[in-house]
């Protein structure tokens, strides 16, 4: 039987209060060992035992992600949180692309961008938790025809900055030229940040909310013919 191996490493971790989801990341992360930590005035000291490369690995994982998390908490000096994939993968295991929440971020008034791994917002880990649930509850009624990444991020973003059916945003995307039909897909047919802004400005107004008035009663209305049929 192989010798364990142990190794001792201090993370910076002030924020007390996010101790405990840490700990679930770290319980995740560190599969092949075991550790044991103690928490004291702003230091974690995480003490990991195994096999020695699961250690030396898991070494690696511990600061990368105790390193990620601190940032993901702590605004940087321009007001941005700093959320790397890895971790938000770790706090959800509904898959969105970090494009789509960026996208969705920034036209619901929380600027945010992407570099790399990185999403860069003035919204907090809590706020990105929220919002990935919402996104994930809005794709999974989309239709087979929304293939594309890109396309999912457009129709993710206007279906979540303006809560309307996708179905409708969809004809009223078609009918406006923003979105066209090739083959069995419906794909973008201007630049993205375009195909979303001109679509939430053209259903924010009046005759538009008047149009998804009457298509709301409609869809009821055909709701109530089938259950009677």
């Amino acid at each position: 039987m192989a010798k364990a191996t142990m190794k001792e490493i201090h993370i910076n971790f002030p924020h007390k209060k996010h101790l405990e989801h840490f700990i679930e990341v770290l319980s995740t992360a560190l599969k092949h060992v075991e550790f044991t930590l103690t928490y004291k005035q702003g230091v974690l000291k995480l003490r990991i035992i195994g096999e020695r490369d699961a250690v030396i690995e898991s070494v690696n994982i511990a600061k990368s992600a105790g390193k990620m998390f601190v940032g993901s908490m702590t605004p940087n000096k321009d007001g941005f949180y700093v959320h790397h994939l890895r971790l938000i993968q770790q706090i959800s295991t509904r898959i969105i692309s970090i494009d789509s929440i960026s996208s969705a971020l920034t036209h619901s008034g929380n600027e945010s961008f992407v570099r790399g791994q990185e999403l860069f917002t003035k919204a907090s880990m809590q706020e990105v938790q929220y919002i990935l649930s919402e996104l994930y509850d809005l794709i999974q009624e989309f239709p087979r025809t929304i293939r594309t990444q890109t396309m999912k991020k457009v129709l993710l973003t206007i279906s979540y900055v303006t809560d309307y059916p996708h179905e409708f945003i969809i004809d009223k995307g078609l009918s406006l030229g923003y979105f066209k039909q090739k083959n069995e897909s419906i794909i973008i047919n201007v630049a993205p940040d375009q195909c979303i802004e001109g679509l939430i400005e053209k259903l924010s107004d009046d005759k538009t909310k008047k149009e998804l008035n009457q298509y709301i009663k409609e869809q009821n209305s055909s709701r109530r013919i089938y259950i009677r049929d």
